[in-house]
């Protein structure tokens, strides 16, 4: 995953564009995950566009969300696609019916279904965000089979003060792929009722000369 700047910052200022669009908009989403905050959503459209990641995958309670805008205008930006994951057809409805409306119809997709089987149908994922709200959320985050190359998985709303300790520390999905091996790196934020972000395996070959993460006390996530 070669980090592109010009791609990141495309997308955070898109995203910032159509999130002010969004939030001034009486009718917003079907239920939706309530990430609201638009710095997040500015940040994690920028982490996978600059990413360039090509499979973005989103599972969420709920119909169309301010992240699933996110990612949509990601995957616009890095060349990729999107897929949003859903249990009910009716929050499918609501996702394709938002979509098209911001003229993202076309790099998103929707799967309907147990998120912890739909997921196993995709191979090679760059960057997937998952709600830790989804029921069966730990088998999810299981089933996603990230790109050996390298990818990124966030876990959303993780809600630090309601969670116990070891949460607290950041380790949901890192303790799912822990005894996988490999080269894991995981940080917690403390936006969106916290974020937790974990980046496996090393960066492919992409344009221009690769650097080594750019290290910001715990955070590795800006690149040159």
């Amino acid at each position: 995953m070669a980090w592109s700047p010009l791609d990141a910052m495309e997308a955070y200022m898109h995203t910032l564009h159509l999130c002010k669009e969004f939030n001034t908009n009486d009718d917003h989403t079907r239920g939706g995950s309530g990430l609201m905050e638009p710095k997040c959503m500015e940040f994690i459209s920028a982490l996978a566009a600059g990413n360039r990641a090509r499979l973005l995958l989103n599972v969420e309670c709920g119909g169309f969300s301010p992240l699933t805008l996110a990612l949509a205008v990601a995957a616009r930006h890095g060349g990729g696609r999107l897929v949003c994951i859903r249990a009910d057809q009716q929050d499918a409805r609501d996702i394709e019916k938002h979509t098209e409306r911001f003229d993202l119809g076309d790099v998103s997709e929707i799967e309907t279904g147990e998120p912890r089987e739909v997921v196993k149908r995709y191979e090679d994922v760059e960057f997937a965000v998952v709600d830790r709200n989804v029921e069966g959320c730990v088998d999810a985050l299981s089933g996603i089979k990230v790109n050996p190359c390298g990818g990124v998985v966030v876990v959303s709303n993780i809600a630090l003060e309601e969670r116990g300790e070891e949460e607290e520390e950041g380790t949901l999905y890192a303790r799912v792929v822990k005894s996988r091996g490999g080269d894991i790196e995981s940080v917690v934020l403390p936006i969106c009722g916290g974020l937790e972000v974990t980046k496996m395996g090393r960066f492919r070959g992409g344009r221009g000369r690769r650097h080594p993460p750019r290290r910001s006390g715990k955070t590795f996530l800006v690149y040159e």
